[in-house]
């Protein structure tokens, strides 16, 4: 193989992890959204109900339990410290330095960073469906609250 191609496969592996780093920062900031609204939402419809003296119900609680979950599965998406998309740069240098026939830099970094796109994947595949679950927790809070006030006002 040639050197071209190595690099041909590099460049495109720091593509691939450019583009999951821009897909984990949408996460994110997608989450934080999530997260905003969620307490919106409680603070908004909890205060109506208290306000118009709505009794206790298991509609409340249900809706608190899941503002509690959406706030739990945002701030799963938010927190995650441990995905990487570079290069440790001694490593890079080290491979630099010790360059062989069998050893093209190009070809073993490209290796890494697959590795490293792999295990990011996996994460930012859980990622995904925490955000997920976090959206229907929202909804679901929602329409809780909105039941739960038809029901003090008819």
């Amino acid at each position: 193989m040639s050197e071209g191609s190595f690099r041909l496969a590099y460049e495109e592996a720091v593509r691939a992890l450019r583009a999951q780093a821009d897909e984990h920062g949408s996460l994110r900031t997608r989450a934080g959204t999530i997260l905003a609204t969620s307490l919106v939402v409680t603070s908004f419809f909890g205060g109506q109900a208290v306000s118009r003296g709505a009794p206790e119900s298991s509609l409340a609680w249900l809706a608190v339990v899941a503002f509690l979950l959406a706030g739990i599965f945002s701030l799963g998406v938010l927190f995650p410290t441990d995905l990487r998309f570079a290069s440790d740069v001694r490593k890079v240098v080290s491979l630099i330095e010790n360059s062989s026939p069998e050893h093209e830099p190009h070809k073993e970094l490209s290796l890494s960073l697959a590795g490293q796109f792999d295990t990011n994947g996996r994460r930012i595949g859980a990622m995904r469906w925490a955000f997920r679950a976090s959206a229907v927790a929202v909804l679901v809070e929602t329409v809780l609250w909105i039941a739960l006030l038809a029901d003090t006002t008819g």
